[in-house]
């Protein structure tokens, strides 16, 4: 029973007390290029889009209640990639889709409302 519970407690840990982000390090535009900028994610529709960081984690925030929407390990869920480090190195902003570089090669693509993964591949 106490197993049970602790695994409760992680996972409402985890999803209401995320990594607090710096206003300074959010963008206003759609691209966020995490090797060139000192920015970490960007806002987008009261919605703050940002990689913790683990260079692995891309976390959706409410702007107003600072309550997360999602959290999504990129890497995890699709896997390490066979050249480059583990890290995620490029984000964008298409349409309500936000895609993902990480790793020197791969690709996974992100639904902008829930998290949910559309796509993982490599080129």
């Amino acid at each position: 029973m106490n197993y049970n519970l602790s695994i409760i407690l992680l996972i409402v840990a985890q999803t209401c007390f995320a990594q607090k982000f710096d206003v300074k390090k959010i963008s206003k535009g759609n691209i966020v290029n995490l090797l060139e900028s000192e920015f970490v994610g960007f806002e987008y529709q009261g919605v703050v889009y940002y990689v913790e960081s683990d260079l692995k984690s891309l976390v959706a925030v409410e702007k107003q209640t600072n309550k997360i929407k999602w959290k999504t390990d990129v890497v995890t869920a699709c896997g390490i990639p066979f050249e480059g480090k583990p890290e995620i190195r490029y984000l964008k902003l298409q349409k309500n889709s936000i895609h993902v570089v990480y790793g020197k090669h791969n690709e996974a693509v992100l639904d902008a409302d829930d998290g949910s993964l559309f796509l993982c591949g490599s080129d």
